[in-house]
């Protein structure tokens, strides 16, 4: 992502702008779903 920043200020000799926006969520695939809830250990203030 840096490369392409970089890349981008070169071709427009330093004039150019860049700018980052989320764009979706994906779904977890379930197997990594459960090892993530198997994993997770709750704080405090998340019980």
């Amino acid at each position: 992502m840096f490369e392409y920043r970089a890349l981008g200020f070169l071709v427009a000799s330093g004039r150019g702008s860049y700018t980052r926006a989320f764009s979706h969520y994906q779904p977890v695939p379930a197997a990594i779903q459960q090892q993530l809830t198997a994993a997770f250990i709750p704080t405090e203030e998340e019980d």
